[in-house]
């Protein structure tokens, strides 16, 4: 409904306006009445009206000059002149204060009602200018990002560009890249699931939206590569607390416990033309994460001794290594152990880059808890390798070290008493007794005493589904009992079966049952009522 404000200074003519004319019919309201132009001024910001109707003579202040003010302080205010005094002056005055009609008393209803329709078509067609301006500077912003976009996709892919073309379209685009990083954005589900793309896209998009709110007193540039990896350009003072910013936006991911978020930080550039060399770096940096996940943050400069001289076969090599441990296979672990060495030996690596190596090694070594090592002397002869792996300067010690920890890893879990079966079994009982809690990969872990990714393999080998999709598959079918048997609302029933977030536990009971909780609900009350 339109606002409508009555100006004069007679009461009769302000009720016989109010009473008239069928205002709800032309979809409008009185919302105030005022006695004269000064009265209304007072009111106009609290009521804000769509239209004002005023006698043109008044005390104090008269209806010209009381829209003079409305035109110059409220533009967006159609006025409508009460007027016994047909004057061409008057008229004149009234077109440059932009009065949409002047109405002849004695009024007649169909000359105000005719007034209020041409007010109205005139409010109309300002919004339908505004919302055309908004469109049109919307389309403008998106059209900029798409450009700006367009760019730096072009320079982070070392399209053929002169310096004198990157610095005017940066220019004409409204960006300064005087002082820039790249980042690096990679995610990847949290257990062996397989994610589809468009789950992935999902979690970029959440990943991408949370960094933007960590990042948001920096310029940034979000490049598109896939599903699952992105880069981001930022505008940042080498002094800036990139790394600070991006931990915490990892942080924000992690509490969401759907999926983890690695990113790789690039050197501060100074140089546009440089933008590829910089997303080199931080794709290096975020390869390091990946590979070790208990460090989802990476700036290139932690690198310098390390993964410059290491290509992807060396990272492909160790994280198989990796697996082959977890999965207590001897043969793979044996045969990549000798292809890591041959590589290092036939690219004559150096030895504090084989250092390097040996020592991520170790680190597997000591990350793989398996079922038995308590109270056996891995640590201590753990410790003893790794002592001499960093004195020595002997590649052939370095390698006999590594091999020896190696054996003595696996022999400690070829020699353990618990078998594999009874390690999913008793993780299955657990998770029976404790599925309304916020139970998690990492947490069952710990409390058996073994890696995460040892667990999440051991139970998918086991199983033939992943630790993750039973733990949801337990609570769904608890969530199912307590949808037939109570009147717990959904979100109480999610927090009852340990998932505190009633979206995510909509989503996740249609995709297990095909429908959503409520309608899960009825089905049943359905079923029993016949």
């Amino acid at each position: 409904m339109l606002k409508v404000m009555i100006v004069d200074n007679e009461s009769a003519i302000r009720k016989g306006l109010v009473h008239c004319i069928h205002w709800g019919d032309l979809g409008c309201e009185i919302a105030a009445q005022a006695d004269d132009g000064m009265m209304a001024l007072e009111r106009i910001p609290v009521i804000q009206p769509n239209i004002v109707i005023s006698d043109i003579r008044m005390p104090g202040m008269d209806g010209l000059e009381l829209a003079e003010i409305i035109a110059r302080d409220h533009p967006g205010i159609k006025v409508i002149i009460l007027t016994g005094y047909p004057d061409f002056a008057y008229a004149q005055r009234a077109i440059q204060y932009h009065v949409v009609d002047f109405v002849l008393k004695p009024m007649t209803v169909e000359n105000l009602t005719n007034a209020i329709e041409k007010a109205k078509a005139a409010i109309a067609e300002d919004r339908s200018s505004q919302d055309l301006q908004e469109k049109l500077s919307t389309t403008s912003a998106r059209n900029m990002e798409l450009q700006q976009s367009m760019l730096l996709h072009d320079l982070v892919h070392r399209v053929a560009c002169s310096q004198l073309y990157v610095l005017n379209r940066l220019a004409q685009l409204k960006m300064d890249l005087h002082s820039y990083f790249v980042l690096k954005l990679y995610i990847t589900s949290l257990s062996e699931e397989t994610l589809t793309d468009e789950e992935y896209s999902e979690y970029l998009n959440q990943s991408q939206e949370i960094l933007s709110d960590c990042l948001s007193s920096y310029p940034h540039y979000y490049i598109a590569r896939g599903t699952q990896d992105c880069f981001v350009v930022i505008c940042a003072a080498g002094e800036a607390p990139i790394t600070a910013l991006c931990r915490e936006a990892v942080n924000i991911v992690g509490s969401l416990a759907h999926f983890l978020l690695f990113i790789g930080i690039s050197n501060c550039n100074d140089n546009p033309i440089n933008l590829a060399d910089a997303a080199d770096e931080a794709a290096q940096a975020v390869r390091f994460t990946v590979f070790t996940p208990d460090h989802p943050v990476t700036h290139f400069a932690e690198l310098s001794s390390f993964p410059q001289q290491l290509t992807d076969e060396i990272f492909e090599m160790l994280s198989a290594l990796k697996s082959a441990m977890e999965l207590r296979n001897p043969a793979d672990t044996e045969q990549l152990l000798d292809c890591i060495f041959a590589y290092a030996d036939s690219s004559k690596l150096p030895p504090d880059t084989v250092r390097n190596i040996c020592v991520y090694i170790h680190q597997f070594g000591m990350e793989l808890q398996f079922p038995g090592m308590a109270g056996h002397s891995l640590e201590g002869g753990s410790i003893s390798s790794l002592k001499r792996i960093m004195e020595t300067n002997s590649i052939a010690e370095m390698e006999s070290c590594t091999r020896a920890l190696v054996q003595q890893t696996q022999d400690m879990a070829q020699s353990s008493a618990a078998s594999a079966d009874h390690i999913v079994s008793s993780v299955q009982t657990y998770i029976s007794a404790h599925y309304g809690e916020q139970l998690s990969l990492d947490q069952l872990a710990q409390q058996f005493y073994l890696s995460s990714s040892y667990l999440s393999r051991l139970f998918k080998r086991e199983t033939g589904t992943t630790l993750t999709t039973y733990l949801q598959n337990v609570r769904i079918e608890a969530a199912k009992n307590l949808l037939r048997t109570t009147a717990l609302k959904s979100y109480e029933v999610a927090e009852r079966v340990g998932i505190n977030d009633p979206v995510y536990f909509s989503r996740i009971f249609k995709k297990i049952t095909g429908l959503k909780p409520k309608d899960y609900r009825h089905s049943v009350q359905n079923e029993s009522s016949v």
